[in-house]
Parts: structure tokens; sequence; C-alpha cells
């Protein structure tokens, strides 16, 4: 196991799902963590407190990331609070299902800004804590949805393939400065994000109806996926652990896709809605 111990790591969006396992990972492997939230202070707390269990430092900030002033002072209280930002994951995000002619100017405003400029605002803030010190990993969380478009998901796919753009834009620039960026492109993760389109499922598709949430679960994961389950939020955790460690020194610019195999099936996320 790659160790983090000595390093400081802000995390967004990370009171629940893949930002809470991060969180904890890295937590785990001794890196202090900043855990980001914007609505859900009870559950960033808890995380903050378990992660602590492992020894290290663990604080909360409220922001929203979507506003460049609160990304900043997301930025400088960890500096402050840490001392550092060595490691900073963009995680914060939302997912609204909406077809083309349903997406409204604010929808679209919506995720646009919290998907894809909330990414650009922290890491412009971050980066020059990493520079001075020579030495960053950014790891910016996407999705399938980013590398191939689904219908029902058209702003939620331009902004996580804007991110994908981004962290290869950042690559570029921050390389002559020791610093790595990448990015992590999750499938259906078993998370309340996930579980939300299984939900749906069994609302709206008759192949679905009358189904439990575990049976459900199961029999969509066995059409639109090789392994036959969902990603756990602790597999994509480990991924970007292991990105923000030494050992991924020579990792920069790269797009890793987390799936249990469901791009390779073809399907559409959304098909049987």
């Amino acid at each position: 196991m790659a160790s983090l111990a000595g390093r400081a790591a802000l995390i967004t969006g990370g009171s629940r799902g893949i930002g809470r396992a991060v969180a904890l990972e890295l937590a785990r492997r001794g890196a202090d963590v900043v855990v980001g939230f914007r609505r859900h202070g009870e559950e960033a707390r808890e995380v903050a407190q378990q992660a602590e269990s492992y020894g290290v430092k663990a604080i909360t900030v409220k922001a929203d990331v979507s506003n460049p002033s609160e990304a900043a002072y997301l930025v400088e209280t960890a500096k402050k609070e840490l001392g550092s930002i060595d490691i900073l994951v963009n995680n914060a995000g939302q997912g609204i299902a909406a077809p083309l002619l349903s997406t409204d100017n604010e929808l679209w405003r919506r995720m646009i800004e919290t998907d894809l400029s909330g990414v650009f605002y922290v890491s412009r803030e971050a980066a020059p804590h990493m520079i001075a010190r020579r030495w960053g990993r950014i790891i910016n969380i996407s999705s399938i949805a980013g590398v191939r478009a689904t219908p029902g998901l058209g702003a939620y796919s331009a902004a996580k393939a804007g991110v994908i753009a981004l962290t290869q834009t950042l690559a570029a620039e921050l390389a002559p400065h020791n610093i790595t960026a990448n990015a992590v492109c999750p499938g259906v993760v078993e998370t309340k994000m996930g579980l939300s389109l299984i939900e749906l499922l069994r609302r709206v598709s008759p192949s679905y109806a009358g189904l439990g949430l575990e049976e459900a679960k199961s029999r969509w994961a066995s059409r639109h996926t090789l392994l036959g389950r969902l990603v756990k939020p602790e597999e994509v955790a480990a991924l970007v652990a292991f990105l923000a460690s030494e050992e991924a020194g020579a990792i920069t610019g790269q797009t890793f896709i987390i799936d249990a195999g469901q791009l390779l099936v073809g399907g559409k996320m959304l098909e049987e809605l």
C-alpha cells in the first residue's frame, strides 16, 4: 500500500459517496485531509471523525465550489489549517437526467458551473501552493458519461467531457513544476447517486417493475457491465490513492476508466427508461 504520510489532501464533495471513500482512504494511508462539503455538514463531520481514527488531522470546510470566491475560501482555509495542499481531489458534482428539450438554461448553467467550473476554480486556487512546493497531485473525478455521451444526460456529459479536457491542460501546464493531473471516470457506482438510477428504473421501466432494489441492481448490472456488478466507491478511492502517491509520479494527463466493463458492453446507460 502506497503511503501518503506527511501529505495534505483536499477533497471536494467529501461528505458522501465517492468523496467520502476517497477521504477515508487517503487518511488510512496517512494523509491529513480537508473534507469539503456544500450541504451535508453532519455527514462531513462524521467522515472527518472517522478519518482522525487513523491518526491524521481532518477538518471540514463548507463551500460551494461553483462560486469562485467560495472556492478560494476553501483552498485558503485548507492551506491555513494543514500547512499545504499536496493532493487535490475534485469530486464535487451532481448528475441530473434531462433530455435536450427539457434542459432549461438554469439546469444547464447549474450542471456546468458545479461539475466543470468548480474543478477549474479550485484547481486554479490550489495550483500556486503546489508550484511553491514543487510537488502536487490533482485527481479529477469525471465519468464514463464524459467519454461516451449518454442520451438524457447531455449537460452532465458535456461537463464531464470538459473535466477530461481541463485535466489534460492542467497536466501540460503544471508538469514543469512536478505536478501531475489525471482524470478518473467511474461507471455506475454503488452510491446514493448511482442507486438513484436503479430506483428510477424500478419506478418507470416494465422490465424492473415489482423488483426489490437488490434484484433490480443485479438485473441492470448483468445487462450493462462485463463483471455483472456495480463499482464500489472504495475501488474508486483505491485508484485515486494510487494516483496521489509517489509511485504514480510518471503518470499524468491520463483518463482512467473504472466501470466494471460498462463501456465495453456498449449499451446506453438509460436505454431501459
